[in-house]
């Protein structure tokens, strides 16, 4: 069989919908270019969230938001679900624009930054303590237990501060890779 001919076949043959489920209407047949995964659940967020910030990281993110309606078949290229078939997207300006959207979405993202349970804990600590280390530090005349208090308030105080600096450097890693991302470099890449 040639590739013609596997091709032809391909594009003629009905598949089982993808999980969403979403089908183009009868009526629009170019209906099934539009955005098949507008917006994207806090939990798919959240997960993309940990992916790594390169282009692996990014071909990942795109699977996750695009995967279940785009299809790549060696020596065929990109296709498209179309609701009852699978197109083809010769051009490649489907899946691009699909992966024109990655950028956006990881800068959705940066809101599902997870911390470690140890590092939520020493934040919430270095929270709650503030004002009692603001007011221990305006005492001119500490007693022995209150100088004590103040080392392990600036001890928690520390600790707080670290993890704050670096959940801030994380997203602020998150917002420049979303920059970056939107490079045709990196798209190319994430493809």
């Amino acid at each position: 069989m040639s590739v013609d001919e596997i091709r032809a076949a391909f594009q003629a043959a009905e598949t089982l919908p993808p999980v969403s489920g979403e089908a183009a209407p009868d009526a629009d047949p170019d209906a099934w270019r539009g955005d098949l995964n507008p917006a994207a659940p806090d939990d798919l967020l959240a997960r993309c969230a940990a992916y790594p910030l390169n282009d692996y990281g990014n071909g990942q993110r795109l699977m996750a938001h695009f995967g279940e309606n785009i299809l790549f078949v060696p020596r065929l290229g990109w296709y498209r679900w179309a609701g009852r078939v699978w197109r083809s997207d010769e051009d490649e300006l489907d899946v691009r624009r699909d992966a024109q959207q990655i950028a956006a979405r990881i800068l959705d993202e940066v809101a599902h930054i997870a911390l470690e349970d140890w590092e939520k804990d020493a934040l919430d600590l270095f929270l709650a303590t503030q004002g009692e280390l603001a007011a221990l530090e305006k005492v001119k005349d500490c007693s022995d237990e209150q100088a004590a208090r103040l080392a392990v308030l600036r001890d928690i105080s520390s600790k707080g501060a670290g993890v704050r600096e670096r959940l801030n450097k994380a997203k602020a890693a998150h917002r420049a890779h979303a920059k970056n991302t939107g490079n045709t470099s990196k798209i190319s890449n994430m493809l």
